[in-house]
């Protein structure tokens, strides 16, 4: 039996003895776990707080792992992983909706598409970490015991772009004003339940809302000794501490 069939059941005891029989009776709400119509308000509390719950762990894991993809240029098979973790937490992997990472967001529609700006944002920074620090909901839905959830989240982005591309080349800084810089963005994502208790990302949205130009120093830059690798060591190991087995 489901944790969440227990906890609604269990909620009976307490709540018949106060309910009058004419009103149970009237009661004509279904829920999704099985249990009575009488619980069913208590259950779509419960589905909700889920829904919420699981909704923001999928999307920052999403963000973590992308976090992670731009330090693993130099690490073919890492860079695999990860970028397989993140299309697997898609509703379709083969047709990502992905609007990020340009003003404004532009979208990437295939994995194709995918693969290929998050080769080219490995090769471009030295060090770039997103934190999202606050998630709210937007819009919610339960519709046939089919859940769907918007969520927005505030977050910011700190980056170093690298010196130079493979080839020799400039690195392309897009509307940065600086190598070195501090984003302030606001993220959307929609979440929809695909199977019962099971949840994937439909859509995420990357909005820059302003862009902060930080001083640049090739030989000390602003970072000492980030957790997960020294940006301007670029020879050192990246920890990986996401457990890409979990769900």
């Amino acid at each position: 039996m489901s944790l969440l069939k227990k906890l609604v059941l269990s909620g009976i005891v307490a709540a018949a003895p106060f309910m009058p029989l004419a009103s149970f009776a009237q009661t004509v709400a279904t829920t999704c776990s099985g249990a009575p119509p009488i619980m069913a308000p208590l259950e779509a509390k419960i589905r909700h707080e889920e829904a919420v719950r699981v909704g923001s762990e999928i999307i920052n894991k999403v963000i973590y792992a992308l976090n992670t993809i731009v330090m693993l240029e130099n690490n073919p098979v890492e860079f695999e992983r990860h970028l397989k973790f993140v299309l697997d937490l898609q509703e379709n992997p083969q047709a990502p909706q992905f609007y990020i990472e340009t003003i404004p967001p532009a979208g990437i529609f295939d994995e194709a598409a995918f693969r290929t700006v998050w080769t080219n944002n490995a090769l471009r920074y030295k060090y770039r970490k997103r934190d999202v620090t606050n998630w709210i909901v937007e819009s919610y839905s339960d519709i046939n015991c089919q859940r769907t959830i918007t969520l927005h989240g505030l977050g910011h982005t700190y980056g170093v772009f690298a010196d130079t591309l493979p080839d020799g080349t400039a690195v392309p800084i897009g509307f940065h004003k600086s190598k070195t810089f501090l984003d302030f963005d606001r993220i959307q994502v929609v979440i929809v339940e695909t199977s019962p208790n099971v949840f994937k990302s439909r859509k995420v949205i990357q909005y820059t809302e302003s862009s902060f130009p930080l001083p640049h120093d090739a030989a000390n830059g602003l970072l000492t000794s980030p957790p997960e690798r020294d940006p301007l060591n670029p020879n050192a190991p990246a920890a990986l501490p996401l457990d890409l087995t979990s769900r």
